[in-house]
């Protein structure tokens, strides 16, 4: 259960919106927004603002994205709704912490996931009148909210799906609330709910690394957290596998077999500073753009020997309660066998 969830009130004709805290209370069904920031938020919890917020929320005030869901919450007969900007304190980094650990079980308990398809930002909204089609049909392929980083996991882990898209608005249910990276919705469904083998499992980790790289994050820093609600479901099913910044130990090597996808060998760029990435060098979550793996290693990696061993990997987490979370350093020490190379000259 979250800890926090907006609250809607009916008086009458009137309604009105509070923060609700939920440790020491029984909370009824709810919904949870899928959406793209677009920036940073205005109209946000934090230290100074959760005692008002308590109170009452002046839903006038909020961004339209945020009023649409309101609206779209009280019309499915649901006195509840979760809000990342809302229900997290966003400048306690505790809080932010725990609460992005916990966002598995808060998409995937809710009991709908409304998803903004649409909006580029909160600001935008997405119950207004859809533009006239004619002869160009928009590219659901590139929904402002399919691009974005945070919302993979959004819509991977809802057990249902409201998405209001550019195109139309339609309800998705879990067995096909999203298909890409070349996995079949069938088959991310059965992933996350530990409906393969672990080798099988390890193996679509490593495509779904490649699928999530590719979309975009404001802060590089943000990887290990916005993928950590997806880990930490493999986590559940892959019983007593270590789990190290984005790669799987039992998956080693060939898991560290990344590359960049869109390097350009004559105009190499070096990598984001140290402070923007918090990922060692081993992880692919280390560079700012997509990575890419081999597949003859890692779709038949069972078949393939490797000479190379890993004998310890470690790494240090920014919060120890959130295991799948953001790290601060990591180490990897490999064993790799000599081998004599003969060069010859004429």
């Amino acid at each position: 259960m979250p800890t926090r969830l907006i609250q809607i009130l009916r008086h009458g004709n009137t309604t009105t919106y509070r923060l609700r805290e939920t440790s020491q209370n029984a909370i009824e069904h709810y919904a949870a927004l899928s959406y793209s920031w677009g920036g940073d938020q205005t109209f946000k919890t934090t230290a100074k603002t959760i005692s008002q917020y308590k109170g009452k929320i002046v839903a006038g005030k909020l961004p339209q994205s945020l009023q649409d869901a309101l609206i779209v919450t009280e019309r499915l007969g649901l006195k509840y709704i979760w809000i990342d900007s809302l229900c997290i304190i966003q400048d306690d980094d505790s809080d932010k912490s725990n609460e992005i650990g916990q966002m598995g079980r808060v998409y995937g308990c809710a009991a709908v996931t409304i998803a903004a398809s649409r909006a580029r930002t909160a600001w935008d909204g997405f119950l207004s009148e859809r533009s006239a089609l004619g002869s160009n049909l928009p590219d659901l392929n590139t929904e402002p909210l399919g691009l974005r980083g945070w919302t993979f996991q959004e819509r991977v882990l809802s057990n249902r799906v409201l998405d209001f898209s550019s195109l139309r608005t339609h309800s998705l249910a879990l067995h096909n609330a999203y298909g890409s990276f070349g996995i079949n919705p069938d088959v991310i469904s059965k992933l996350v709910t530990g409906q393969f083998t672990p080798p099988a499992m390890l193996q679509s980790w490593m495509r779904i690394a490649e699928g999530f790289s590719a979309r975009a994050l404001s802060f590089t820093a943000d990887k290990h957290p916005a993928i950590a609600g997806m880990a930490e479901s493999f986590g559940r099913c892959l019983r007593h596998q270590e789990y190290f910044a984005g790669l799987w130990e039992s998956a080693m090597p060939p898991c560290l077999l990344w590359a960049n996808a869109d390097i350009n060998y004559e105009n190499l760029q070096p990598r984001p500073p140290r402070d923007q990435v918090c990922a060692p060098t081993w992880s692919w979550a280390a560079i700012g753009g997509r990575i890419k793996y081999d597949r003859l290693y890692t779709d038949a990696y069972d078949d393939v020997h490797f000479e190379v061993q890993v004998q310890d990997c470690q790494v240090s987490l920014v919060d120890d309660k959130s295991p799948y979370g953001a790290v601060k350093s990591g180490k990897l020490r490999q064993d790799i066998p000599q081998a004599e190379i003969c060069c010859m000259s004429q």
